[in-house]
């Protein structure tokens, strides 16, 4: 056994230089300045929570749990995310190809849960909870630095069930109308989880404020002094915190991913027992989680577990034949340039990631929408300037992920091109006018709705809707270049893409510095007028709108230039962007 480990170690050393051979240097030497972005990060987070937690309350100990749960809740939001992103399973050894080797498969299964356990979440989880528990040692005593093994079984157990998690969805998304559901709501259920704290403090929270405050002022009305009013709130204060400190208590009790905060909650109070029980408690959920992913996958992989579509009974031949939807005509455009617009058209509706671009601007209208109904001086800044700024900005921006990658959902398709004797600048205008209208209805009813509830304004709603045009047409030319020069296959399991992750970072850095550039119009115009009466008290024109319209004027003419040489650079480079979407391998 101990020669398989070595030769399974030697194996993932192997895959691992020749992975790293491939990439370049400048993606490889931004790759590192990243990884090490992070690992200061985290060790300024570490830093900081160690003289926190010098500071914290040593008599009752009820702030180490608040300050605990607060880290874990970050930490768990970050963790989900890096779920999200890689809903599909990324084995470092295939088990499918060591099934037909005499070699232990608890042994490959416990290599790739270890891998998985290397990963910046570990730094990002290492540094700050280790500096935590040296700073409740130097303030409670020895006895906290037990906080640390059950800060790794706190990781262990959560990496168990992930690494479980994961392979179930990978079963799943076998099944493509399985996979489009849930990569549709698996992010709106991370999303709505993010909320929960703000649905709990307008639930709880602000209506207990509120209920003190109308206490205070009926006091008030009957004569109570202001010296005796605080007197007497001051006087309660204990008792709320002893309050909060017992709902926090059975929260955490209650619940297996606050069983670290628990654990060094009970420390910090003398009681080893508990510490010990939640300790244990989390080495059996490990247990149990590494078993049950060892067992599903082991089903999966050998054929006991099949989850394709059931294949039923060819549906019947229709008399009349109907007009399908490639062979529609578009205005201004001609027969080619509408067939490939239908058609790429089609690929995105049945493309799973659209869906997952969907959910993040309606949740944000969603949260945008609640606080914009409160009223008051904060509806009057977001009806100023800072709410037509984010109901334009977000849907482009959320969409930008096809934008600048328009050949990454085409796969093998992107050969048939290639075959076509078409102008190239065709197939690019196509992609763009595919893409429009789902991008322009999502900000449409953003604007709509943001109009509805805000009133800003008629100036302000076709400034809103120019300033979407010309978002797109920009970001659609800007995208035909970075789709020409930095090509990669997007999976339909998921964001995740295959390869090549050194230059995907590249592409990424450089997207988003082209994205902010391309922002700063927008944010000009839709500044300008409030900026005109305030300063200068000039309300005689729609500076912003006259703006706008100048900016969209020059932004079409542009996109009208750049068709042209970005079809001939596709036409040079289509060869080589082949082989970048079809030869892409794990």
């Amino acid at each position: 056994m101990v020669d398989q480990l070595k030769a399974l170690l030697w194996l993932r050393a192997i895959l691992f230089r020749n992975t790293m051979s491939r990439g370049r240097t400048v993606a490889v030497a931004l790759l590192t300045v990243v990884y090490a972005g992070v690992c200061l990060l985290a060790v300024a987070g570490g830093v900081g929570l160690f003289f926190l937690a010098q500071n914290l309350d040593t008599e009752g100990a009820w702030a180490t749990l608040m300050v605990a749960d607060v880290c874990i809740a970050v930490f768990l939001f970050f963790w989900c995310f890096a779920l999200l992103t890689e809903l599909q399973r990324s084995e470092v050894i295939d088990f499918r190809k060591m099934l037909q080797l005499p070699i232990s498969l608890r042994m490959v299964f416990g290599l790739n849960y270890a891998a998985a356990l290397l990963s910046p979440a570990l730094v990002i989880f290492a540094f700050p909870v280790v500096g935590f528990c040296l700073g409740l040692t130097a303030a409670h005593g020895p006895h906290m630095l037990l906080g640390l093994p059950i800060a790794a079984m706190f990781y262990l157990m959560l990496a168990s069930w992930t690494y479980y998690v994961r392979g179930v969805l990978s079963a799943l998304m076998e099944n493509k109308k399985r996979r489009r559901l849930v990569l549709t709501l698996l992010p709106l259920c991370f999303v709505l989880l993010g909320q929960l704290p703000n649905i709990f403090n307008h639930a709880v929270f602000l209506p207990r404020q509120k209920a003190a405050r109308e206490a205070d002022k009926a006091a008030l009305a009957r004569g109570v002094s202001p010296e005796e009013l605080r007197a007497r709130n001051k006087a309660k204060r204990p008792e709320e915190v002893r309050r909060l400190e017992r709902s926090l208590q059975l929260a955490n009790a209650a619940v297996p991913v606050g069983w670290l905060p628990y654990g060094l909650y009970a420390l910090s109070h003398g009681r080893p027992v508990q510490a010990a029980a939640c300790f244990a408690g989390m080495g059996a959920l490990m247990a149990l989680g590494l078993a049950l992913g060892f067992r599903s996958t082991w089903r999966y992989y050998t054929g006991a577990i099949t989850l394709s579509p059931k294949r039923g009974k060819p549906p019947p031949a229709e008399a009349q034949p109907q007009r399908r939807l490639i062979e529609w005509g578009l205005p201004f455009v001609d027969d080619d340039t509408a067939a490939m617009t239908m058609a790429s058209f089609l690929t995105y509706l049945r493309q799973p990631n659209i869906y997952m671009m969907l959910v993040m601007p309606l949740v944000f209208g969603a949260v945008f929408l609640l606080y914009a109904r409160r009223g008051g001086a904060e509806t009057a800044v977001l009806q100023g300037s800072v709410a037509p700024l984010l109901v334009v900005i977000w849907p482009v921006f959320s969409f930008s992920f096809f934008l600048f990658n328009l050949f990454g959902i085409d796969g093998t398709g992107f050969r048939a091109l290639i075959l076509l004797p078409t102008d190239r600048r065709k197939y690019l205008l196509a992609k763009n006018l595919a893409l429009f209208p789902i991008v322009v209805s999502v900000s449409l009813l953003f604007i709509t709705l943001s109009t509805i509830f805000t009133r800003p304004g008629v100036e302000v709603f076709a400034m809103s809707v120019a300033q979407v045009v010309y978002l797109y047409m920009a970001f659609a030319a800007v995208g035909n270049l970075m789709s020409i020069h930095f090509p990669s296959r997007m999976a339909w399991q998921g964001l995740r893409q295959t390869a090549h992750k050194s230059m995907s970072l590249l592409a990424a850095l450089l997207s988003m510095l082209l994205i902010a550039l391309l922002m700063i119009p927008t944010a000009l115009c839709m500044m300008l007028g409030p900026l005109a009466r305030f300063a200068w008290g000039f309300d005689a024109l729609p500076l912003g709108l006259i703006a706008t319209l100048g900016v969209l004027a020059v932004t079409a003419y542009l996109y009208y230039r750049s068709l042209a040489a970005a079809g001939y650079l596709l036409a040079r480079r289509e060869q080589w962007i082949l082989d970048r979407l079809v030869r892409d391998r794990e």
